[in-house]
């Protein structure tokens, strides 16, 4: 059995939570009774590092109270993770010497509540199908698209959202790269304007500049990622095709 970790919320504040449940869940509103008592409590500072003026707990500490909450008001622990979950981030990649997120903990230790608005309708599978779109702008980008369920809405200083920030699939690379597949294989490649994955892009994008298209090659039952992940060597002779195709073209063909 684990050993109990450092509590924060009292059996007290709890039972409170557990009684105002049913109200909130009756009359459709947010629970901002139980968020000061959250907020006076400095549970909402929970994941920020001591260094900070937060509780610094770990992981299982705060998994170990958001079920005590959750066993009392369900609904109160699933709006109140989103603030965790954001401020917890950033407190594992200060803790491994990334502090490109500090400036959120110095935010969350002056009061600001962090947010998500995150979905979008028809789309349960987020950034791989968003339909949100983010636009280059100085100083960072613009967003556009629809969001809803935004957790946390009345109360939330910071929101974070997620948009696409495509390569415009007319432009003349992608064509010349799919033009190059094609006479390679003898047919048609499929073009997806959408990326899934968190692969290291920025170097490309931000740093140099160039539009991005990522050529994948795989079949439906490889199992990536997952028991028997495995690769077919019809489809990896394919693969090899593609790619001497493509740099023999960047040298023949290539856009200028």
């Amino acid at each position: 059995m684990s050993k109990p970790g450092r509590s924060v919320l009292s059996d007290e504040l709890l039972e409170r939570c557990a009684q105002r449940a049913a109200a909130y869940d009756r009359e459709n509103r947010f629970f901002f009774e139980d968020f000061e008592e959250l907020r006076e409590a400095k549970f909402l500072l929970s994941a920020v590092p001591k260094e900070f003026g937060g509780l610094g707990l770990t992981l299982a500490e705060i998994c170990q109270e958001q079920r005590r909450l959750a066993r009392r008001s369900a609904p109160t622990a699933l709006a109140t993770n989103m603030h965790l979950l954001a401020t917890g981030i950033a407190a594992d990649l200060w803790r491994k010497g990334d502090k490109s997120q500090a400036w959120m903990l110095e935010e969350a230790a002056r009061g600001a509540i962090f947010a998500y608005g995150y979905s979008e309708s028809g789309n349960d599978l987020e950034v791989l199908y968003a339909a949100g779109k983010a636009e280059r702008v100085d100083g960072g980008y613009r967003f556009f698209g629809h969001k809803h369920f935004g957790s946390l809405t009345p109360v939330w200083n910071w929101l974070k959202i997620y948009g696409l920030d495509r390569t415009d699939p007319d432009d003349p690379w992608v064509r010349w790269a799919l033009d190059s597949m094609e006479r390679t294989v003898g047919a048609k490649p499929a073009l997806l304007p959408n990326l899934g994955g968190s692969i290291p892009n920025d170097a490309f994008a931000d740093e140099l500049g160039l539009c991005t298209l990522w050529i994948p090659h795989s079949y439906p039952a490889c199992a990536q990622h997952a028991p028997d992940e495995h690769l077919l060597a019809s489809v990896a002779r394919e693969a090899l095709r593609i790619m001497a195709g493509l740099f023999w073209d960047l040298g023949e063909r290539s856009p200028r």
